[in-house]
């Protein structure tokens, strides 16, 4: 039973990483059942109606009309009354501090999700830390509150000087998104702290339980100081298990089974699961081989939620989380002797300058683990855990898999998700030439950049802005940044590149308007037509139908389904099969109801961006298969 009920867990924190949970788990489970017979194939059925109970039962929430700051961001804050968090959104972070007592006055608004491959998945993580939702704060009243936790985390006597408050604030909550060493830094770094405290001053006490005691009453007293976030808990939690249980792989079994009926989606957040991997790691390696297993397990973790890792940052993490425990003494204590805060200061600012001398994000790995592959690697080792090659094969196997795209013998073309803007990528066989069209718009950057990694994309062959409005290439900078681009293209030409070429539609004519200027291409993979119209409205389309035969097989709509493009005698010259539309939320009322009715009128059924995510083109030869964010597969015949 001890084994099932290991077995089982691992298959629930695995599968908490897919985006089908659901049918995973079932999935998994029924191979457990058909494997069992007797008490034990009764055992795994309830504890997969358990399972399958919580993840699918939402908890009811309670009204919220006022809480205290417990959290601060870059751009927001969080307010917690009891377990419940509401996300406030203010331009000036600086002006709000921990424990000020805030009053909702308007309504919540729900956190909004992303449909996408990849990207920050928004409601996951709301669900995971309880946010009911978000507000502005001009939909707020804060009044200070006077109390020991707003105090200390305010500065405490050294609150008068700036500089300290705002590197304290970032050591904790990381709040500064530029700085340097804002990857080494989280809430869990502070606990930890702490706890290397309490169990140095408990070895000075000679009763057992009295010692166990005061750590965890020092622990609570710091989590409350928090305000019991999500990292709280989990110390909490572990501290309790490591104690109660003297089975390390009963304790690392219960500690997920209780995580996941405080809340399921807690199991994808990292500061459940890098501790996580450190226990599996210790329990089922030998001390020899600890350190590897680790680092090939939390590289698979930064892989599938970063779409990209670092090996020598990683390999130097536990030696800067140690020097930024040193300076977090330095901190804690200027709260009490306001003569350490000028030397804290200068600190932490000679550590950020020293950790820009290091060439930490010198090698990358950029890619993401495929569902298939984790669960495949998972069931794998629940079914050969005693096998030693298979211990460390598959660690291996997980950090490899990105690559596995230079395997594919089959271009591929994916319209991203990029909100109310375009971004698509094109990408010849076996990886050999990949070609980048438009950036999306600012507020996207991050979501496209992670989906883009995530497909293993780092060396972009050629960036095409098709115009210079913001939704199209206001992230250029950022790329340039972010991948290695070779060449970016900005006016009429064809891109040629290996089993790759961009044909431009050149009208012949300039408008001197810049969604009539845009640059418009056409491209045809294994027999498959693609025409992308970028922002080009209906003037620009009769100047091209004059010019070219624009027959295709797939056609990106104009201008995001505006009426200003996609005519009726444009529909019916590109005699397409499918039409896809770029388009986010917004205020345009894009797509226009007359562009969906024209579409609908000739047959040309069409997939929106918004409402499927990304799209990815699979090219076959005859035929493309056609796959989006909800799951929908699609096999579209092309000409032969």
């Amino acid at each position: 039973m001890r084994r099932l009920f290991l077995a089982g867990m691992l298959l629930v924190l695995i599968g908490m990483q897919t985006r089908q949970p659901n049918l995973l788990i079932l999935l998994c489970f029924g191979g457990l059942l058909l494997n069992e017979k007797g008490k034990r194939r009764s055992f795994i059925l309830l504890y997969l109606i358990l399972i399958l109970l919580r993840l699918n039962i939402q908890l009811p929430n309670r009204s919220f009309t006022e809480g205290y700051i417990t959290e601060i961001n870059t751009s927001s804050f969080l307010v917690e009354n009891g377990l419940d968090h509401v996300l406030v959104y203010a331009q000036n972070v600086a002006d709000y501090h921990p424990f000020d007592r805030i009053v909702i006055l308007g309504e919540i608004a729900p956190i909004e999700g992303r449909i996408g491959d990849f990207g920050f998945d928004a409601l996951r993580w709301a669900s995971s830390n309880r946010i009911l939702g978000s507000i502005a704060a001009d939909q707020t009243l804060r009044f200070c509150r006077e109390s020991i936790g707003h105090f200390i985390l305010s500065g405490g006597f050294a609150k008068k000087n700036q500089a300290f408050v705002n590197a304290f604030r970032n050591l904790i909550y990381d709040t500064q998104a530029d700085d340097p060493v804002m990857d080494f830094v989280s809430l869990g770094l502070q606990f930890t702290l702490v706890l290397a405290i309490l169990s140095r001053l408990s070895q000075r006490i000679p009763q057992e339980l009295s010692a166990r005691i005061f750590e965890f009453s020092g622990l609570f007293l710091f989590s409350w100081l928090f305000g019991f976030p999500l990292t709280a808990l989990r110390f909490l939690l572990f501290f309790s298990t490591a104690r109660l249980f003297k089975d390390r792989k009963l304790a690392f079994s219960v500690n997920i089974l209780i995580l996941f009926l405080y809340n399921p989606f807690t199991l994808c957040q990292w500061t459940v699961l890098i501790p996580l991997t450190f226990q599996f790691a210790h329990i089922f390696y030998s001390d020899r081989k600890t350190f590897l297993v680790r680092y090939g397990l939390l590289a698979s973790i930064f892989m599938r939620s970063n779409g990209f890792f670092l090996p020598i940052s990683l390999l130097f993490f536990p030696l800067v989380r140690k020097a930024l425990m040193l300076i977090s003494v330095f901190f804690w204590l200027a709260t009490i002797l306001p003569f350490l805060a000028a030397p804290a200061v200068l600190l932490y600012a000679a550590f950020a300058n020293l950790m820009n001398l290091f060439w930490l994000d010198a090698i990358r790995v950029v890619g993401t683990i495929d569902d298939v592959i984790l669960v495949i690697v998972c069931v794998i080792f629940i079914r050969l855990a005693r096998n030693k090659v298979v211990h460390i094969a598959l660690p291996a196997v997980l950090i490899i898999s990105p690559l596995f795209v230079y395997l594919n013998p089959f271009p591929q073309v994916v319209f991203l998700n990029a909100g109310q803007g375009d971004a698509i990528l094109f990408r010849s066989s076996f990886a050999q030439c990949t070609i980048v069209m438009d950036t999306g718009p600012p507020r996207e950057a991050k979501n496209v950049i992670a989906s883009l990694r995530s497909k293993s994309v780092d060396k972009i062959d050629a960036l095409i802005l098709t115009h210079a409005d913001a939704d199209h290439s206001g992230n250029t900078e950022l790329f340039l940044k972010s991948f290695t681009v070779k060449r970016i293209i900005e006016t009429r030409q064809d891109v040629n590149c290996k089993q790759l070429k961009l044909l431009h539609l050149d009208p012949l004519k300039v408008f001197n308007e810049t969604n009539s200027d845009s640059l418009v291409y056409a491209t045809s993979l294994n027999r498959t037509r693609f025409l992308m119209m970028a922002d080009a409205g209906v003037n620009t389309e009769a100047q091209l139908l004059q010019r070219f035969d624009l027959t295709t097989d797939i056609i990106k709509i104009g201008h995001h389904g505006s009426q200003t493009a996609t005519s009726e005698i444009f529909i019916g010259k590109i005699k397409a099969k499918l039409a896809i539309i770029s388009v986010g939320k917004n205020n345009f009322g894009h797509p226009h109801t007359s562009v969906l009715e024209r579409l609908r009128a000739f047959r040309l059924h069409y997939l929106t961006t918004r409402a499927h995510g990304d799209i990815t083109f699979t090219l076959l030869p005859g035929f493309a298969l056609v796959t989006d964010s909800k799951y929908n597969i699609r096999i579209l015949p092309t000409n032969p």
